[in-house]
């Protein structure tokens, strides 16, 4: 468990559940420390509730169980609101449209893109993540899905062509291909899927949902939203506007 802030206050401290590793949105540091436009916009929002960010790191794949099982309050780490989702946890409205992106070996990303060329290919995703869904309705015949547990390890499996590319969110490709030393590019166009990116909520939670959101429309007006926007998100070029929900 990390401590966000040391302010005294009256209200419980908020659990937070997050991903060990999710860039831009959830990065670690160094000394347990945790950074990333979802971090910052947690930090934001519990001084405006007055509570005080807990955050405890997890997989992927644990996040929605532990808001389920109450091991922790409220989950974010770029999780795209869908109606299966919603089945289980409520979300805030959304603060980012939720997108994803392949992204392959130099190589392969160098050909021009069609659907034909990801037939038979191996296609890392991670755990727990809506891709495998989505890769269910793109018209790929025969994928061999290979799943991770985190994206370190899905990059670290393209690097050794253990897989041929990997469908991840839009935000995460574009970082990690920046971060690959040309090794590594985007394949193909942004693809719009689910409701937009949300602060998964247990659903016992109804006047803490309500106050988080109050919090959310105020920080999405403000001065701190733009501020981490332009670090986390502006410099990958990418477009914060559209939340419509894509059908193949």
């Amino acid at each position: 468990m990390i401590v966000s802030t040391s302010f005294a206050q009256k209200n419980p401290p908020l659990k937070i559940g997050v991903s060990r590793y999710s860039p831009p949105f959830v990065i670690q540091g160094g000394n347990n420390h945790f950074y990333g436009f979802d971090i910052s916009m947690m930090n934001t929002i519990c001084a405006m509730i007055q509570r005080e960010c807990q955050y405890y790191p997890m997989h992927f794949d644990e996040l929605l169980d532990a808001v389920v099982s109450k091991k922790v309050t409220v989950a974010v780490s770029s999780i795209i609101i869908t109606a299966e989702r919603s089945q289980i946890v409520n979300f805030s409205q959304p603060y980012l449209p939720s997108r994803s992106r392949f992204l392959a070996q130099a190589e392969l990303a160098s050909q021009k893109f069609s659907w034909r060329l990801l037939n038979n290919k191996r296609i890392g995703v991670s755990r727990g993540s809506v891709f495998y869904a989505e890769i269910q309705k793109m018209n790929i015949k025969n994928p061999d899905i290979v799943f991770y547990e985190t994206d370190e390890e899905i990059i670290e499996a393209l690097s050794e062509d253990k897989i041929d590319l990997t469908l991840m969110d839009s935000p995460g490709a574009i970082y990690w291909e920046s971060h690959s030393s040309g090794s590594l590019k985007i394949l193909g166009e942004p693809i719009t899927y689910g409701y937009g990116l949300g602060i998964a909520v247990n659903r016992e939670e109804g006047p803490l949902l309500k106050a988080i959101n109050q919090a959310l429309s105020n920080y999405q007006k403000s001065h701190d939203f733009t501020k981490n926007y332009n670090i986390y998100i502006e410099e990958l070029n990418l477009d914060p506007v559209s939340t419509s929900k894509v059908k193949y």
